[in-house]
Order: C-alpha cells, then structure tokens, then sequence
C-alpha cells in the first residue's frame, strides 16, 4: 500500500523555492497521509 502512495505522489510537482526547502515534497505528503490514516486530526497531530 506504501508503495501504491509513494507512486501516486513520485510525479507531483513541488510549487516551492527551490534552495529554500529542507525536506522533499514526496516525504511530506506521505507522513501527513499516514499520520491522518492512523488518526492524526490535526498540524499538530501530524507534527507530532
């Protein structure tokens, strides 16, 4: 399933500065997906 998330989101392109970003879009959308399937409601769920 990891890997069906992880190839939806590969081609995505990031609307962001380049040089002023610390981590890959691609990572950011699948911590926040995961965090929300495992009950994150909220930022600071998903940060956490």
């Amino acid at each position: 399933m990891l890997r069906h998330l992880i190839a939806s989101f590969a081609t995505l392109p990031s609307p962001r500065c380049a040089g002023r970003t610390r981590h890959r879009l691609l990572n950011l959308l699948v911590i926040a997906v995961c965090a929300v399937v495992a009950g994150a409601e909220t930022w600071v769920d998903i940060a956490d």
